[in-house]
């Protein structure tokens, strides 16, 4: 989607109580300065490389008048913990200050529906520019440029045209999953199992094993167990909350074994990469309890 031209008045930020690598911030406090505000997320393949141009228009515009802060919106209640985004932040080499805004307060004061999104504001406290994107992002530079009187080069555009028919991202829980292709397995005591038929269609998740469908995952509640998922699309990832130490995750693709991950940490994990369209059917296998929350894809 297209960044807007337009100039009105820039919403508050709300009272966010944490804060990471920095004190909490105001727009009304940073009246003289340029400020870019990065509404993001760390588990999807969009929001990850959005932080990656919002570093470079630090790098290059930091030490001239410009201020970044980071806004991020939780998608699933693990990443509200302050230590978890901690570490996706050190991850992912971020150094500007970066708001948990986990009851979506400040997305709301913007009626910000959309992650990732920009809004440029200007020293008066005008949104002067907006950008609703992951990847083309040259016209939010060119607009800081405008304002600063800048003629660095501009950041270099990957030409990335998305599929029409490109797999969307997936979530696992019933909140946001209105089907599973499974089926449940009864005994005595009740639904004990899902199983996976080997009859499968795109956009599907097949687990089979002891998984039980929560609110927002599927929980593997006795390994090992495994989750096959059919999709088009040139990267997938899958977030997966570990409820063991070090849970080995073996990545078929098409029946083949690709690689094994160990599954440390709660965060999104890369499980396919191409410089093209593919359509692959994935199978993880995991030796320990998980949470499997979503596949997002690229």
């Amino acid at each position: 989607m297209e960044g807007l031209d337009i100039k009105i008045k820039s919403p508050e930020l709300a009272d966010m109580e944490n804060w990471i690598n920095g004190n909490a911030q105001k727009i009304n406090g940073l009246r003289g300065k340029l400020i870019l505000l990065h509404f993001w997320n760390s588990t999807s393949a969009k929001s990850i490389r959005s932080v990656k141009f919002v570093k470079k228009i630090r790098a290059k515009y930091g030490k001239k008048n410009l201020v970044i802060i980071g806004i991020h919106e939780p998608e699933f209640d693990f990443a509200k913990d302050p230590k978890n985004i901690k570490y996706m932040i050190k991850k992912l080499g971020i150094t500007y200050p970066i708001a948990l805004d986990n009851d979506n307060k400040s997305a709301e004061n913007f009626d910000n529906e959309y992650i990732p999104s920009m809004y440029l504001i200007d020293e008066n406290g005008y949104v002067i520019s907006t950008y609703f994107d992951d990847f083309t992002r040259s016209k939010i530079e060119i607009a800081i440029q405008k304002k600063l009187k800048s003629k660095i080069a501009l950041e270099k555009q990957e030409k990335m045209e998305y599929m029409l028919d490109q797999s969307q991202d997936i979530y696992a829980g019933f909140a946001k999953n209105v089907m599973l292709g499974s089926g449940l397995r009864y005994d005595k005591k009740g639904c004990s199992a899902y199983v996976d038929s080997g009859y499968r269609i795109r956009d599907t998740l097949y687990p089979e094993g002891e998984w039980e469908q929560e609110k927002e995952y599927l929980e593997l509640r006795k390994a090992s167990g495994s989750i096959v998922y059919a999709f088009y699309a040139r990267e997938a990832n899958v977030v997966i909350e570990p409820l063991e130490k070090n849970v080995k995750m073996e990545i078929q693709i098409d029946d083949k074994k690709s690689k094994t991950v160990y599954v440390k940490d709660a965060e999104m994990y890369n499980v396919f990469k191409s410089k093209k369209y593919e359509e692959k059917e994935i199978k993880l296998i995991f030796n320990g309890n998980v949470r499997v929350y979503a596949f997002t894809f690229g």
